[in-house]
């Protein structure tokens, strides 16, 4: 706070303000944050111990603020709290910020000032996300989301440095990547375009014949569309693969707004790239002319219908009855 570290007290304490962070300049109800922090049965006296900490909270928040004056930072906002912080004041806020400018920059063709924005973004990393709640429920879906923007850095990252010619580098790079994803069909893609981009063509080929029978002895699929493409391409020397634009990167790019700021959650997907991979390869499938149905669960409020509308959006100019 202010360059200051603070000592924030008791675990609970921490929890606080942790998922107010969590959910910033938005109201938690007195409700939720009880729920978060007891779960089921909570004690009698929740709410008090509750009013406890944020008032200790405060105090530390604003320690120049007279006892009577009403609070700027943690405020009381029924039905519960606010914590009142612009996105400047939270990394993982500007954060999404730096990718989504790195993101803009370069898809318009500016991949020198892309690798800067990513390169800030990826630095502002120091751990694990809310790393002093490993066990709690409420960190577990904004580090997952965090988590795979992260990994969608590296990835527009890994495309800034093929559009900057860095093509040896990027293939130990994405080997070690693909070790611990291995099944990110995007590394693979992207492998095999570093590979063939430093004039060794037979090994990408290889590579996604290598992809592909991973895919298929473990898993039991074919190869999603990103990397069946990228295969047809290096087999016709296609000549966008050889332009160093936002194409090195395979695949739709999820688009921030124009103005670099954060994606809009409304129309960005993440942490869903498995499933809409499955998706994606039903409906070519059902292009094809052979049926699929395919049914889609889950505890409401996980996203399923966002999944929906995302393939329906890919599924444009495909005829349904």
């Amino acid at each position: 706070m202010g360059g200051r570290l603070l000592e924030l007290g008791r675990p609970k304490q921490r929890a606080v303000l942790a998922i107010l962070l969590v959910h910033a300049d938005r109201t938690v109800s007195l409700e939720h944050l009880v729920d978060e922090l007891w779960g089921e049965k909570p004690p009698a006296h929740a709410v008090a111990s509750l009013q406890a900490y944020v008032s200790h909270l405060r105090r530390l928040l604003e320690p120049t603020r007279d006892a009577r004056a009403p609070a700027r930072i943690l405020v009381s906002q029924p039905p519960g709290y606010r914590l009142a912080i612009s996105a400047d004041d939270l990394d993982a806020a500007r954060f999404e910020t730096l990718t989504a400018e790195g993101r803009r920059l370069l898809a318009d063709g500016r991949p020198d000032r892309a690798d800067d924005a990513l390169g800030r973004a990826l630095g502002l990393w120091r751990g694990q996300v809310l790393a002093d709640f490993p066990d709690a429920l409420f960190p577990r879906a904004e580090r997952a989301r965090l988590d795979e923007l992260r990994f969608a850095a590296f990835e527009d990252r890994i495309a800034v440095g093929l559009a900057l010619g860095r093509h040896a580098s990027i293939v130990a790079e994405l080997d070690r990547l693909i070790g611990a994803h291995p099944y990110r069909e995007g590394l693979h893609a992207l492998r095999m375009l570093a590979l063939y981009r430093s004039g060794r063509q037979g090994e990408a080929l290889d590579a996604y014949q290598r992809a592909r029978r991973m895919l298929d002895e473990e898993l039991g699929v074919e190869p999603g569309p990103q990397l069946a493409t990228m295969h047809r391409q290096i087999l016709d020397h296609a000549p966008e693969l050889d332009r160093p634009t936002a194409a090195v990167r395979p695949g739709p790019v999820p688009a921030g707004r124009g103005d670099g700021a954060t994606p809009d959650a409304e129309h960005t997907l993440v942490g869903r790239a498995e499933q809409l991979s499955s998706l994606e390869r039903a409906l070519v499938a059902t292009a094809d002319g052979g049926g699929r149905l395919v049914l889609l669960t889950g505890e409401p409020g996980v996203g399923k219908t966002r999944l929906a509308e995302e393939l329906a959006a890919r599924a444009a100019g495909v005829a349904v009855a």
